[in-house]
C-alpha cells in the first residue's frame, strides 16, 4: 500500500517498503559456493587479526583478570598490581576472578589463545543474533554462513 506525498507522488506507507535493504545478502546466499568462499576467506582473515594482535600487542585486560584470579583467595586481591608496566590493579568484583580462575591455572600463552578463541566465537554469535534481528526468515545454516563472511571484516574493526 502506498500513500501520496504533497506532490501527488507514489511513497511507501512504512519504512520497510520500497527499495530492498538486504537485496545483497539474498544474491550472497544464492551463490553458495562463492558464500562459502566468502566465508573461510574471513575466517583466514580473522585467523591472521587474531594472530598479530597476540603476537603485536599487550592483553592488559587479560593479564589484569589472571592476577585477580591468582589472588582470588589469598586475601591479596586488591592489593597486588600488575608486574607489566603500566602496573594495574584488578578492580573488578571478585566474581569476575572467580570466572577467569582456569584461565591461571593455564600457561599464560595458552590462556592468551583460550581467551581470543572465546571472545571471537562470542563475536560470531553476536554477528549472526545480529543478522537474525534484521533478517528472520534466514534459516541457522543462512545466519552462521553470512555470520561467518562478516566476521573478518568486523574484527578488523574490533580489537580482540
Amino acid at each position: 500500500m502506498t500513500g501520496s506525498d504533497a506532490a501527488g507522488t507514489a511513497t511507501p506507507s512504512t519504512p520497510h517498503q520500497g527499495a530492498e535493504t538486504g537485496a545483497w545478502l539474498d544474491a550472497l546466499l544464492a551463490r553458495r559456493r562463492l558464500a562459502r568462499g566468502l566465508a573461510a576467506f574471513s575466517g583466514a582473515i580473522c585467523a591472521l587479526v587474531v594472530v598479530l594482535s597476540i603476537r603485536d600487542r599487550p592483553t592488559l585486560d587479560l593479564d589484569v583478570y589472571l592476577l585477580g584470579a591468582h589472588h582470588l583467595f589469598d586475601g591479596q586481591l586488591y592489593v597486588v598490581r600488575g608486574v607489566p608496566f603500566p602496573h594495574l590493579p584488578f578492580t573488578y568484583p571478585p566474581f569476575a576472578a572467580l570466572i577467569f580462575t582456569p584461565g591461571s591455572v593455564l600457561p599464560f600463552g595458552v590462556a592468551q589463545w583460550a581467551w581470543s578463541a572465546i571472545s571471537i566465537a562470542a563475536l560470531l554469535a553476536i554477528i549472526a543474533l545480529s543478522l537474525w534481528a534484521v533478517r528472520p526468515r534466514f534459516t541457522p545454516g543462512q545466519l552462521w554462513l553470512l555470520a561467518t563472511v562478516l566476521l573478518g571484516p568486523v574484527t578488523c574493526l574490533e580489537p580482540l
